[in-house]
């Protein structure tokens, strides 16, 4: 996972089938922070990547846009740098 102001890339199925999802959609995804604590994140699809890997099957990346990240994720990934 690659973590920014602005967004995240994440690796986020080993599956048997590709998973649907359409560039500029927009959902919630659960960001754990390094206190252990969780929060949820209003993100849009920026793009998506779907490969196959001999040992796991469907991979799917994501790269996606933090609609107005909460402070305490600003914070989070400050720490990150």
């Amino acid at each position: 996972m690659n973590v920014s102001e602005s967004g995240m890339f994440v690796n986020i199925d080993y599956a048997k089938t590709a998973i649907d999802f359409i560039p500029g959609a927009r959902f919630e995804m659960e960001s754990p922070l390094s206190s252990g604590e969780k929060i949820n994140l209003q993100c849009e699809l920026k793009w998506l990547c779907v490969y196959k890997d001999p040992t796991y099957g469907l991979i799917t990346n994501i790269d996606t846009k933090a609609i107005n990240p909460p402070l305490k994720y600003k914070e989070f990934v400050k720490t990150l740098y």
